[in-house]
C-alpha cells in the first residue's frame, strides 16, 4: 500500500469512529472544490463539551482491534506521514470511547506506542501523540474524578 493510501486509510478510520458516534457532518471546502468530514466534537473549537458522543459496542471494539494489529506489524515503521495520520485517527477513537484503558500507558500497547511516539525526532508525530494521549474527553474524565 503507498504512502498516500496509508494516510488515506487511517484517516477514513478516524472519520469511521466520528460517524459511529453520530457526530461526523460536512462541510465544503471552496478552496478546494472537495466536502470533507468534520467532526462536532473532535474539530469543535471549544474545550467545553457538555455532550458525550460516544462509539459504543462490537464496532468500535473491532476498529480499535484492527488500529492496535496494524500498529504492531512493521507497516508503519519507515514511513513518517502514515504513522502522523495513525495517530491523528487513535486520537479521534479515543475521542469517541468510555474505555479510557486503552491509553493505559503500563498495559496497552497504544498507550505504550502514543508514549514512544513523544521521543520521536519527527515533531509532527511529537505534536499529534501529545494530542491523542490527552484528548479533551480524557480530560473531562479527569476532572469529573476530581
Amino acid at each position: 500500500m503507498s504512502e498516500d493510501d496509508q494516510c488515506q486509510f487511517f484517516h477514513l478510520i478516524g472519520m469511521l469512529a466520528c460517524a459511529g458516534a453520530g457526530t461526523l457532518g460536512s462541510k465544503h471546502s471552496n478552496v478546494a472544490r472537495k466536502s470533507y468530514g468534520s467532526c462536532s466534537l473532535c474539530d469543535a473549537s471549544s474545550m467545553v463539551q457538555s455532550a458525550k458522543p460516544k462509539w459504543e459496542g462490537k464496532p468500535g471494539e473491532e476498529v480499535f482491534s484492527t488500529v492496535l494489529k496494524l500498529l504492531q506489524g512493521n507497516l508503519l515503521q519507515a514511513s513518517a506521514r502514515p504513522r502522523i495520520a495513525a495517530m491523528l485517527a487513535l486520537r479521534k477513537l479515543i475521542m469517541h470511547t468510555d474505555n479510557t484503558a486503552y491509553l493505559d500507558l503500563t498495559q496497552s500497547y497504544l498507550g505504550q506506542w502514543c508514549l514512544q511516539s513523544l521521543r520521536s525526532s519527527l515533531r509532527e508525530l511529537r505534536i499529534s501523540a501529545g494530542f491523542a494521549g490527552c484528548p479533551r474527553r480524557l480530560l473531562t474524565y479527569a476532572d469529573e474524578a476530581v
